[in-house]
């Protein structure tokens, strides 16, 4: 067994250069984080559903929301990303490796509205670390955020079904950009296929 050769290390390492800027292995980590978004978003919804309905027979479950927001934000994070690698050369592709997701946004050249811009900054939250931790590293984080339409409630506040919703439209939009700008990635259940 032993370690790799250094012609194996080369190709890892060439395969690290290739998979950093290609579409496609972004559009296929956004496809995969968006099926479990999908999956995990329908859980906790039904979880919600059946605490309103019956609270006493459901037991103590742990929380899957959070966990199934901060899949749809890197969901969304992966197709911007792609739609980004797709459109730009490496010159253009400066500060693209962000959570930031309306600034990604911005610069995937996606125009959002007020209310799916507050979307994906409160999506950024489950992503950099609403989804994984119970705080983030600095307090600033932990703050509580103001809402554009008025009032306040933690960083980590969401709604269901409202949030899981709009986090579907708003990856569907950029997967029917993605769609104009990537016509060689197969997008249905076929076999991918590379461009030339």
């Amino acid at each position: 067994m032993g370690s790799p050769t250094e012609d194996e290390m080369h190709f890892f390492d060439g395969m690290w250069e290739r998979n950093r800027s290609d579409p496609v292995v972004w559009i296929a980590s956004s496809e995969s984080l968006f099926r479990s978004f999908d999956i995990l978003s329908a859980c906790a919804s039904q979880e919600v559903a059946h605490l309103r309905n019956d609270p006493p027979a459901v037991p103590r479950q742990p929380q899957v929301g959070k966990v199934a927001l901060m899949c749809g934000g890197l969901a969304i994070e992966m197709a911007l990303k792609a739609l980004i690698f797709a459109r730009e050369s490496g010159a253009e592709r400066a500060g693209v490796f962000t959570h930031d997701l309306p600034r990604l946004a911005g610069k995937a050249q996606c125009e959002l509205n007020e209310q799916e811009t507050d979307l994906l900054s409160r999506l950024t939250v489950f992503t950099t670390w609403g989804g994984r931790y119970p705080t983030p590293k600095d307090i600033e984080d932990f703050r509580p955020y103001t809402f554009p339409n008025g009032g306040w409630g933690p960083p980590t506040i969401y709604a269901i079904p409202t949030d899981f919703e709009a986090t579907k439209v708003i990856y569907g939009r950029i997967k029917t950009i993605l769609q104009t700008v990537a016509p060689w990635w197969a997008w249905s259940d076929a076999p991918i296929e590379r461009r030339s």
